[in-house]
């Protein structure tokens, strides 16, 4: 039997970084025709319910995703109106904002502000 008769591994175009992936699950470095690097990486095998779904208490939950309850942690620029102390006026400019932490602040000044109201009618 001749080697021209064996099934060479057909490349397919999904990439993963710099490799091609081959049909037996070899990714091949593609910055060049020859193979300089080659890595088998394994199959995603089926995963068990416990490994699926995690029992976590509040404050584990809380604090592996905050942005469920108080939005992004993270850094964004935004137009808001804001207060120069050296002309004394208002001006909307760009600030960088954390939107949890002005969550977290408009809601302590609303729950101020709602009890205050609901001390003084009762």
């Amino acid at each position: 039997m001749s080697n021209s008769n064996k099934a060479k591994p057909q490349m397919k175009r999904a990439r993963k970084d710099n490799l091609v992936q081959t049909d037996m699950d070899i990714y091949i470095e593609a910055s060049s025709s020859k193979a300089t690097s080659v890595q088998a990486i394994p199959q995603a095998a089926e995963k068990t319910v416990e490994e699926i779904y995690q029992k976590k208490s509040q404050l584990e939950h809380i604090l592996l995703r905050p942005d469920t309850y108080i939005g992004s942690a993270e850094t964004i620029a935004e137009k808001l109106w804001v207060y120069d102390s050296e002309s004394d006026t208002m001006k909307f400019k760009e600030v960088n904002i954390v939107p949890g932490l002005y969550k977290i602040v408009d809601e302590i000044l609303v729950n101020a502000a709602d009890n205050k109201v609901f001390y003084y009618i009762y």
